[in-house]
């Protein structure tokens, strides 16, 4: 009998972004290489942890080890490292698989922070480590803002005065498909900001890549964004409209990708909700691959209810939407037998879209007669058909699981994946909004998972014979 042995690797770079030179840096530091290998420090006193959910605006890491000396600048590591500098965290289960390859990347992103722990041992020698927080390339879409104070418009040109975000950074001050919005806004602002990085580095950062944005419908008003200031993460929210979309970074080898998608929830037969949806991909695990499951149902967020109030759309004073409307739209889901009000209750959900739909193009106060009517029942549709997308996907929630799963970490555990679990003959299906690495050099390797919208408690119901003994290991247990 054999018996599979583990032995993960992983490797952590520091790439210098930040040079500096004269006011009070030591000119040992000028000459020192512009690339560190920090995998060599990572030895039993070392950790590194990555965590990435798709409903944060960017992903998180630190890394702890033990402080040496630096034999190129004869002082601490800790000196050389800075805010802003790049790092790169890659690994693998099973390394061999990636011979005369690079491992995996895990995350590239920016250090926000290095600390240096000092303690005095009773035989008065001191204990050092360094400890590297930061974030993957969402940190950029926090760090780049726009405030009206930082541009001057011309007071005589109410274009200017009007949109001064669109004509500050670039994006075109016209009714946008969202995913055209989202376009520019990664190409026009945020690769700008990249590239001026770059020179300033005088090396090369990634530019996001725009080739994942499939949100098939709805228009972001011009109006609706010319107010804005802050972060650009913040303009990404306001108008991703969630629930009904998914917004996220995702790191890959030749740069980050800005992933903006119909959310890919699946009805109790296994088909996808939401229009233009398509699969993100499932990952198999077996009984063998889990350390802890913890799983379980509630009626925490059992509704009945469904509502999409007139948001933008109420922007215009003239608009002929009401709650009277968009309640026609038969909002109860009084006959669904997961959610019936005779048990749970009357319970509402309402979730504001804030796009409209792509036949408008136009507000109703700003045409007259039978169009505008039409751009009336047009726009009256559009949240109809939200509230109606709300509803499926949160009509079954008394009867989906959800929790988290510990399993034996691997490259191939990321967000925004199903994860499909099987034990001996019970197979169950989570989606993972959100995944932790936990790394212990030539210690474990364990990720923790959080899950959503399991279909553990649905295929026990479902399942012929006794589930409790169907999902023991395969071998006797399954006749």
């Amino acid at each position: 009998m054999a018996v599979r042995v583990y032995r993960p690797k992983i490797s952590v770079t520091l790439i210098k972004t930040v040079q500096r030179s004269g006011s009070g840096v030591a000119e040992r530091f000028s000459g020192a290489a512009r690339q560190i290998d920090l995998t060599p420090f990572l030895s039993d006193g070392g950790a590194v942890k990555v965590i990435k959910g798709i409903a944060e605006p960017a992903g998180a890491f630190a890394i702890a080890f033990s402080d040496r000396l630096d034999q190129a600048t004869r002082d601490t590591l800790s000196s050389r490292i800075e805010a802003m500098d790049l790092l790169e965290i890659r690994g693998a289960r099973q390394p061999h698989l990636y011979a005369g390859q690079p491992l995996p990347l895990l995350m590239r992103g920016f250090v926000s922070s290095v600390r240096r722990v000092e303690s005095m041992q009773p035989d008065g020698t001191p204990q050092r480590s360094v400890v590297i927080q930061g974030h993957d390339a969402g940190k950029l879409w926090q760090i780049q803002r726009f405030f009206f104070e930082s541009i001057y418009a011309n007071a005589d040109a109410q274009y200017l005065n009007t949109f001064r975000l669109q004509t500050a950074v670039g994006i075109e001050a016209a009714w946008l498909p969202v995913s055209e919005m989202m376009r520019q806004l990664t190409e026009r602002v945020i690769n700008a900001k990249v590239r001026q990085m770059s020179g300033y580095a005088d090396r090369i950062i990634p530019l996001f890549k725009a080739d994942r944005l499939t949100v098939p419908e709805g228009l972001v008003s011009a109006n609706l964004i010319a107010p804005f200031q802050g972060a650009f993460w913040g303009l990404v929210e306001l108008v991703a409209d969630r629930p009904w979309n998914e917004a996220f970074i995702e790191d890959a080898e030749d740069g980050p990708s800005l992933v903006f998608r119909p959310t890919p929830y699946k009805d109790l037969a296994g088909r996808l909700i939401m229009a233009g949806a398509t699969d993100p991909g499932t990952i198999d695990v077996t009984a063998d691959d889990l350390v802890s499951l913890d799983v379980g149902r509630s009626d925490a967020r059992v509704a009945n209810f469904f509502m999409t109030p007139a948001g933008t759309s109420l922007l215009d004073a003239n608009a002929l939407l009401g709650v009277a409307e968009i309640a026609s739209g038969s909002p109860f889901d009084s006959n669904h037998p997961n959610n019936r009000p005779e048990l749970y209750g009357l319970r509402k959900m309402e979730a504001e879209s804030r796009l409209l739909p792509d036949a408008a193009g136009i507000l109703p106060s700003q045409v007259q007669g039978e169009r505008r009517d039409a751009v009336g029942r047009e726009m009256l549709a559009w949240h109809i058909a939200r509230a109606r997308d709300l509803r499926l996907m949160n009509r079954d929630n008394a009867i989906f699981e959800d929790g988290s799963a510990t399993l034996k970490g691997g490259e191939h555990l990321r967000p925004g994946r199903y994860l499909r679990i099987t034990r001996g003959q019970q197979v169950s299906e989570f989606y993972m909004p959100r995944v932790v690495h936990s790394i212990i050099p030539l210690g474990a390797w364990t990720t923790t998972a959080v899950l959503e919208r399991g279909t553990g408690f649905i295929t026990r119901v479902a399942s012929e014979g006794s589930p409790y003994i169907r999902e023991g290991f395969k071998g006797p247990y399954d006749a």
